[in-house]
């Protein structure tokens, strides 16, 4: 099956199976890279993408190539090495608190990612609205929190149960609030 779509602002025309998971397309476009390998569908986390055009994380392992007719995929190493992460890596050094080096890639995407969510009031999970949080969001939406502090403490189930996408046992629930706060604080300025 013929598939465009883009990978890191990169267009990719390629034929590929159909039923193939993206974990493995990652791997073969990275011949150098085995990590998006290393899940295989375990529901650990280390394979999760950002798909911009539908706005949702998504796993790699889970996703099969024909999802993906025009989706506009973001892989967490890329992220990390662009400028507009270095807000998300400030505010760890704010809270002097990082994800070990299995995650952290990953961890920043998602932290950029949720900070997004919480601005604009949308999200999805692996293809599914979360309706409990989308619902929250709208009853919300003309008293919606205004500090950081706020948003973090009303909408902490949503930030903990999208990190629980990531199985890695580095950072405790308290941290991942803490972190959440300051990329929120580092996003106003």
């Amino acid at each position: 099956m013929k598939v465009r779509f883009l990978l890191n602002n990169e267009e990719i025309d390629m034929n590929f199976n159909s039923n193939q998971p993206l974990n493995y397309t990652l791997m073969e476009l990275n011949s150098k890279s085995n990590r998006y390998l290393s899940c295989n569908g375990k529901d650990c986390g280390l394979c999760i993408v950002l798909d911009r055009k539908n706005d949702e994380i998504i796993q790699s392992c889970l996703t099969p190539m024909f999802r993906l007719q025009g989706a506009d995929i973001i892989t967490p190493d890329y992220f990390f090495s662009q400028k507009v992460a270095s807000y998300v890596k400030v505010a760890y050094k704010d809270v002097n608190m990082i994800p070990c080096d299995e995650c952290i890639q990953k961890r920043t995407l998602l932290f950029d990612w949720i900070a997004n969510v919480l601005e604009t009031k949308t999200v999805k999970v692996n293809n599914q609205k979360d309706s409990a949080f989308y619902q929250q969001m709208e009853k919300a939406n003309e008293t919606r929190p205004q500090s950081p502090r706020e948003k973090v403490q009303q909408y902490k189930d949503f930030i903990l149960s999208t990190h629980s996408l990531i199985k890695c046992n580095c950072m405790t629930p308290g941290d991942i609030l803490s972190i959440t706060e300051a990329v929120l604080q580092r996003r106003r300025h």
